[in-house]
């Protein structure tokens, strides 16, 4: 959420006033219905921004995902570690397997892990 809203403060800040903004207007009514209208349409430019950029980071950190979960599932592990690290740290098989493979089937490192 912390980072939805700093990329929400980036857009607004990286928005520019256009110079025609403070024209002449024919009546000072006029002008307030026009700055009015502006920041109406200046409000939902810059949401429809930050959308998209949450949008996008979003989607770029569900793809990197993906493709870890794919690396990791190519790891080949094996039986007994998985049931050596499970019977030592009493857990589950699948927190078992996560770890040899985010360790590349390295029991040691697996144990440490789980450790700290």
């Amino acid at each position: 959420m912390k980072r939805e809203v700093r990329a929400f403060q980036l857009t607004i800040s990286s928005f520019m006033l256009p110079r025609n903004l403070y024209r002449r207007c024919s009546s000072p009514k006029t002008f307030a219905y026009e700055c009015c209208y502006f920041n109406f349409l200046t409000i939902v430019d810059v949401s429809l921004k930050a959308m998209s950029v949450i949008g996008d980071r979003r989607s770029r950190e569900q793809k990197a995902k993906q493709e870890r979960e794919k690396e990791l599932a190519k790891v080949t592990i094996k039986k007994e570690d998985v049931e050596l690290i499970m019977g030592e740290m009493e857990i589950s098989r699948a927190v078992a397997e996560r770890s040899l493979r985010e360790h590349m089937g390295n029991v040691v490192e697996a144990l440490i892990a789980l450790t700290n």
